[in-house]
């Protein structure tokens, strides 16, 4: 790695949205020196998570993608939790210098809905970079006229709770600045919690729906097992149930077809090969 190469300031501004969706502006200021940002950034947006023996999938969609105020190139991969979102062009290398790039973007199913508040818990920056990083910082603004009752932030590499960064209050919002800059691999992680009734919150139909979605492997494996076991009982009953029994007689003639020197001879035949 590069001494020089860095990012100078990362900035998120978070809005929390009435219908529970949440958007985010990320704004980033690197310094490119070609070791590891070439022809661009990227960034890993985690949107699944492993809940309960199901998969938590969060809504994600982009809004807006620019280098140095123009609009930028970018494509997504997917990947085992997420989708990677690389900005640039493939076919255009950096020269070396001071990028800002700005990425818009919108998730959902990302609140916690507690009875007595709701919150927001957000990996400002992810834990993927490869450089250091200056300066981090966050807002988020509470939905309407919401006030703040609660919050939190946890610094440095992933499961870290140490909490190098000040919090300002403002009416209505918060801000999470970082005491010192971050190494390779650490982030900051925010909570703020703030008043309830300023949302629009679930219906039983939509908690269904998104249950249905968790734990829809759950829903197909049982549901392919039940379809097999009621297909194999259709036609057991149809064509595979043995004859109802009768009384039983024994029979003094031979099977139609067979004389009876075949059966003589069948009946030696087991008799002295298989004692």
């Amino acid at each position: 790695m590069h001494a020089d190469e860095r990012i100078l300031a990362y900035h998120a501004d978070i809005t929390i949205n009435k219908d529970r969706s949440v958007r985010i502006q990320e704004n980033i200021t690197v310094t490119v020196e070609g070791f590891i940002f070439k022809r661009g950034i990227y960034r890993d947006i985690p949107t699944s998570y492993d809940f309960k023996g199901g998969k938590y999938r969060i809504g994600f969609e982009i809004l807006d993608v620019k280098k140095n105020n123009a609009p930028e190139a970018y494509h997504t991969k997917n990947m085992s939790n997420g989708k990677r979102i690389y900005i640039g062009s493939k076919d255009e290398l950096l020269e070396p210098g001071v990028y800002q790039y700005s990425l818009t973007y919108e998730v959902d199913h990302v609140l916690n809905l507690f009875d007595d508040y709701d919150e927001l818990v957000w990996n400002v920056n992810g834990n993927g970079w490869d450089v250091n990083i200056d300066s981090i910082s966050a807002t988020i603004h509470f939905p309407g006229e919401a006030k703040h009752k609660q919050s939190a932030v946890y610094t440095g590499a992933y499961g870290n709770t140490a909490t190098e960064a000040r919090i300002l209050q403002e009416p209505h919002q918060l801000t999470f600045i970082s005491n010192h800059p971050m190494r390779p691999r650490e982030g900051m992680t925010i909570a703020a919690a703030w008043e309830k009734g300023f949302v629009d919150y679930p219906t039983a139909f939509d908690q269904f729906i998104f249950k249905l979605k968790t734990f829809s492997l759950w829903f197909v494996a049982g549901g392919g097992v039940l379809f097999t076991l009621l297909v194999n009982l259709f036609f057991w009953r149809k064509k595979g149930r043995d004859p109802k029994k009768g009384i039983i007689i024994p029979q003094f003639s031979a099977p139609d077809g067979i004389s009876p020197a075949d059966c003589a001879y069948v009946d030696n035949y087991f008799r002295y090969t298989h004692r």
